[in-house]
């Protein structure tokens, strides 16, 4: 019984040997906008340790000369914006600490940082509201030189280590989490063909967004960049084919969602 909890402590969580616990600070990044970091390893009972920094983190910006509620003020240096750079973790306290920070933290990754699995379901729920009618829209950026990666939960298991009723229960455990992450995925603004391109990818692999076109699709930002000096027929071939997939995303999650979670079609 012992061997059977140990190993399903394990089946959400991503392999990290050496990672340090997750930690929250506050930062001064000018380039990403962040005024929050969040470094480590993602692990249970995160989230409650998090919850009272982020209280009286978002109340200290607040009272910034230059806030402004609109997406930041024209002089302003920092955003309501966290910086990620964690190998992954605890799956579902992942999906807990998107919960916890959708609709009042932006995300970003910045220059030769990482966010990987379980981080990657916390930088998708950044997102803010501009107060007005847009509602909560989504606020998530990466530098061009940071990596953000995808994949799916592994069983964390040797061939042949375990009887077929021991994994069939550990099966199980990765198809909840899964499920726990479909549950708040349009609540969050996480399109289902992202997370069928993360389920596709096995555990021992990574889907890092390195296109233009993968974060246009998926509702990322991609910045500081430089405007380019011309648009070749190529490059405008490049950009309607990404609108049309930025638009196709968008159609499927149209509605409104609420705090529950639950889908409202006017």
């Amino acid at each position: 019984m012992t061997r059977y909890l140990c190993f399903l402590t394990l089946v959400l969580t991503v392999a990290t040997h050496g990672a340090l616990a997750a930690e929250l600070s506050y930062t001064r990044d000018r380039v990403m906008g962040c005024y929050v970091s969040l470094d480590g390893q993602i692990e249970n009972g995160d989230v409650e340790k998090f919850k009272p920094f982020l209280a009286a983190a978002l109340q200290s910006f607040r009272k910034l000369p230059t806030y402004d509620s609109n997406l930041g003020h024209p002089d302003a240096v920092y955003s309501q914006r966290i910086c990620l750079n964690s190998p992954g973790g605890s799956l579902p306290e992942g999906i807990r600490i998107a919960k916890l920070i959708y609709g009042e933290w932006g995300t970003a990754v910045a220059r030769g940082k990482t966010c990987e699995s379980a981080c990657s379901v916390v930088f998708m729920a950044g997102s803010r509201s501009p107060e007005d009618d847009r509602g909560i829209i989504a606020d998530r950026t990466i530098h061009p030189l940071a990596r953000l990666g995808f994949h799916a939960p592994s069983l964390g298991i040797a061939e042949g280590s375990y009887s077929a009723d021991v994994v069939s229960k550990a099966y199980a455990v990765a198809l909840a989490g899964m499920g726990q992450l479909y549950d708040i995925a349009g609540f969050i603004k996480f399109p289902a063909s992202l997370i069928g391109e993360m389920i596709a990818t096995p555990p021992d692999q990574m889907m890092y967004i390195d296109t233009i076109g993968q974060a246009a699709r998926w509702y990322i930002g991609v910045g500081p960049t430089v405007s380019p000096s011309g648009m070749p027929a190529l490059a405008v071939i490049n950009t309607c084919n990404n609108h049309y997939l930025f638009g196709v995303e968008a159609i499927t999650l149209n509605g409104f969602y609420s705090r529950d979670h639950k889908v409202q079609y006017n």
